[in-house]
């Protein structure tokens, strides 16, 4: 007789549901990551063109309708809606929110401050942000020096 016993095929069944347990929420974060890259070129667009208006007027672009009417870049995209808030000449912070099946609960904020440095957070699902920052607020402080690097001895020390 050739075939499988019923205990070869209930511990076969068993491994592949944990590894498809496993899998499948990483499937659907690493899905939602890719999604949100849409709304991140997009927010980054408008960060450098918000830049380029601060260089040449000395304020940010005005909040409320489009306020990036006048500035040179396309946010026609499909699945996320942009919002626009900005500080005066301190600021300005780009929301694009996921609309739709798939896209509903990403959301990407980017901040822009008045000395050029960005900051850009992927939330997903009310989480927290994912993805690194393009570079650190002004609030933060600088990088410290790494550490001195340490001597390591070895047995060749004591050949001296």
């Amino acid at each position: 007789m050739a075939g499988f016993t019923l205990l070869e095929l209930l511990i076969v069944v068993i491994i592949v549901s944990l590894l498809a347990a496993v899998a499948l929420p990483l499937f659907t974060k690493m899905t939602s990551r890719a999604r949100s890259a849409e709304a991140s070129t997009a927010v980054g667009a408008i960060l450098t063109a918000e830049a380029l208006y601060y260089q040449e007027h000395n304020v940010f672009t005005g909040s409320g309708g489009y306020p990036w009417a006048g500035l040179p870049v396309d946010v026609s995209t499909t699945h996320f809606t942009y919002a626009l808030s900005t500080n005066g000449s301190t600021s300005a912070t780009v929301t694009g929110t996921g609309q739709g099946a798939g896209y509903s609960g990403i959301v990407v904020t980017g901040t822009i401050w008045n000395d050029s440095s960005k900051a850009l957070a992927v939330t997903i699902g009310g989480g927290p942000p994912v993805g690194p920052a393009l570079n650190p607020p002004p609030s933060s402080p600088p990088p410290s020096s790494p550490p001195p690097a340490r001597r390591v001895r070895g047995p060749w020390d004591r050949l001296s």
